[in-house]
């Protein structure tokens, strides 16, 4: 099935990205940034994927998929335990929210409602700083 060898591609192109994004090196929200910078070639077919994950309902998750989660959870959990991230949003939600983020901001840059190089910081800068306006000190 064409849908099952474009998610083989989709989760290679994940681990890759994890791999030149060294989530454990250095500050958590410096690897998470590096991540969606990594990642972001491969957004679009993510997104597709994120898209039409009705498609495999009833079946299997592929084990590469829940390699990814696993490793992009341990960095946001290591983010909160060195104290970066906060601990009142469960790693699994911020892995969620990541992937959310990458699928929109593929949308965004296909449509031209986003500039392909503002991709990495209006994600890593909403979902690392959140929506709220914050008094400068």
């Amino acid at each position: 099935m064409l849908v099952r060898a474009l998610e083989a591609l989709g989760i290679q192109e994940c681990e890759a990205a994890l791999e030149r994004a060294r989530p454990d090196d250095g500050p958590a929200s410096e690897a998470v940034r590096r991540l969606v910078r990594e990642i972001e070639p491969a957004a679009a077919l993510l997104a597709f994927l994120y898209s039409e994950n009705q498609l495999f309902e009833g079946e299997e998750q592929n084990a590469g998929w829940a390699r990814i989660d696993d490793r992009i959870a341990a960095l946001f959990r290591r983010g909160q335990s060195d104290g970066e991230f906060r601990i009142d949003l469960t790693p699994a939600w911020l892995t969620e929210a990541l992937y959310g983020l990458l699928a929109s901001g593929a949308w965004a840059v296909t449509e031209g409602r986003v500039a392909r190089n503002d991709f990495t910081h209006m994600i890593v800068e909403l979902l690392l700083g959140g929506a709220l306006r914050r008094e400068e000190s």
